[in-house]
This record gives structure tokens, sequence and C-alpha cells, in this order.
């Protein structure tokens, strides 16, 4: 996908977060994604090993948005 939606933009970035990966552009997020080892680091995720992390300050997090929000429930629940 050349140029997904914003939300599927933020929600992929907000994974990248949570596993530790800086990827704040969607050439970034792509390259993450496309990892050979992308879907079993998602599937074997600790959320025992957490740290701090305040994204969810983002737009797509508040409620006005939120009925765009469900797909970023993924992230907010590991947060």
């Amino acid at each position: 996908m050349a140029n997904p939606p914003a939300i599927v933009k933020v929600t992929l970035e907000s994974i990248c977060l949570l596993l530790g990966e800086a990827a704040s552009d969607w050439k970034a997020i792509r390259s993450v994604i496309m990892k050979e080892n992308f879907i079993s680091t998602i599937v074997n995720f600790n959320t025992d090993d957490l740290t701090s992390v305040s994204f969810v300050t983002h737009t797509f997090f508040v409620s006005l948005n939120s009925h765009f929000c469900q797909s970023c429930f993924y992230c907010i629940a590991f947060y």
C-alpha cells in the first residue's frame, strides 16, 4: 500500500512504538512491518516488558475520534 489512510499509519506507528522501533513516517513503518519476524514479534509480545509510552495524546486517540479509535484499542490495551 503506497499511501494508506491516516488511521492505518497511526495504528502501525503505535505498534512500532510499542515494539521499540523508531518509525514515524510511512517508509520507516513499512520497513518494520515487512521484516520477516514482524508477525512472530507481535504474537510473542510480552506486555510485562512495556515501558512508559506517551503516545495516547495523539489526536486519533482523543474521544472526538472515538469512531476511528477502534483499531487502536490493541495499543491502548498494552498501555
